[in-house]
């Protein structure tokens, strides 16, 4: 779904303001679908200007206009990947996660894929265990794609070793393609 909405052409800032103030004056007008698009372009508009404190408060007027999990599901994995891709705040990107696992919404595979990668990258074994942890724990909800297994499988090969990592594509992995294994092959 989040896909599709961000392949459209953004909205100009005076429609995103005149969709926002027609949804404080009657939700029920306004497509949830039209709201994520909404909330998600000013995300990444405050990310791009490296503006952390204009995400926050983007997500904070998302929360508040609905509380369907999907929608915050959405709208947090998409503040999660700007905090992560834009901002590069890594410390920021895992609070959020936090708090929106702690409130029961389960984050999208990109930006679980997006966090285990950032955790992988800046060798922290502690918050990548947490994440494993949250993921397995949550495998019918999340059901992990190949991009976030193979982050997975980085993940345990650089913290436990190239054979747990192996042991862990054939227990979990059904169907592992040729980016599984490369991941595995020994660098030179």
């Amino acid at each position: 779904m989040m896909r599709h909405l961000r392949t459209q052409t953004p909205l100009p800032a005076p429609a995103i303001a005149q969709l926002h103030a027609q949804y404080t004056q009657s939700p029920d007008l306004v497509p949830m679908q039209t709201m994520i698009y909404v909330h998600v372009t000013a995300i990444e508009a405050a990310a791009a200007a490296n503006h952390g404190v204009g995400v926050a408060r983007a997500l904070d007027r998302a929360w508040a206009a609905s509380s369907s999990r999907g929608y915050r599901a959405s709208v947090a994995s998409a503040a999660i990947v700007a905090y992560i891709s834009k901002l590069k705040d890594l410390d920021r990107a895992v609070t959020l996660f936090e708090e929106t696992a702690a409130s029961g919404v389960v984050p999208t595979r990109q930006a679980l894929a997006a966090l285990v990668q950032a955790v992988v990258q800046r060798h922290q074994r502690t918050r990548f265990d947490r994440l494993e942890k949250y993921i397995a724990q949550r495998a019918d909800a999340i059901v992990p794609d190949t991009h976030l297994h193979n982050q997975l499988v980085r993940g345990i090969a650089t913290f436990r070793g190239v054979a747990e990592a192996e042991e862990y594509v054939h227990a979990v992995m059904a169907a592992a393609d040729a980016s599984t294994y490369a991941t595995l092959a020994p660098r030179s």
